[in-house]
């Protein structure tokens, strides 16, 4: 670990008992558990405030990309929360170029009270930690564009707003700053 976890008392409480109840984070494959990622879906029929979409509750595909086929600066990476061998929780993370982009991230309903999403969130940190000298900043949509469910999550797990200012060529004035939400 040794990943700041400044998200409050709760935060970290809630991390711990998903670690005394043995779940643990790590990289996986998503082809090698669809029935689990399936069951995810599945669990909850209303998420951050708003009905599942007819996709998720259809069979999911593998999410796997050949690494290969991306640069150092370029990847999409899936961080799973197991217990033992089952998938509780996932997220999917775009890197674009110094950008983590949450693509998705969702526990089961029956694992949420135990603190699968902040013990997933927290190890979100730390892989990006790991490649602090490639990726600056990660985001998952934007807080003031969330419904009150979304919002009250991304918050609980230590996600808070900020500015940031895009430099690069052929961005106009209007398209250098754009306001992200990420794990701090």
């Amino acid at each position: 670990t040794g990943v700041p976890t400044d998200r409050g008392g709760k935060g970290r409480n809630m991390i711990r008992k998903a670690e005394r109840a043995g779940y643990v984070a790590r990289l996986f494959q998503t082809k090698d558990h669809l029935e689990d990622i399936h069951r995810i879906h599945l669990s909850k029929s209303v998420r951050g405030g708003r009905p599942m979409t007819e996709a998720y509750k259809q069979y999911p595909r593998s999410m796997d990309v050949e690494h290969a086929q991306f640069c150092s600066r370029h990847d999409i990476i899936n961080i799973g929360c197991f217990l033992g061998d089952t998938l509780t929780a996932y997220l999917s993370l775009a890197i674009v170029g110094e950008l983590a982009v949450i693509r998705r991230i969702i526990g089961h309903g029956e694992h949420l009270p135990n603190g699968v999403m902040n013990l997933l969130t927290r190890d979100l940190v730390a892989y990006c930690l790991q490649r602090e000298d490639t990726i600056r900043a990660t985001n998952y949509l934007t807080l003031s564009g969330s419904p009150l469910g979304l919002w009250r999550f991304k918050a609980s797990v230590g996600f808070e707003e900020r500015e940031v200012v895009l430099l690069g060529e052929g961005l106009g004035a209007a398209d250098t700053k754009a306001t992200l939400s990420g794990a701090a």
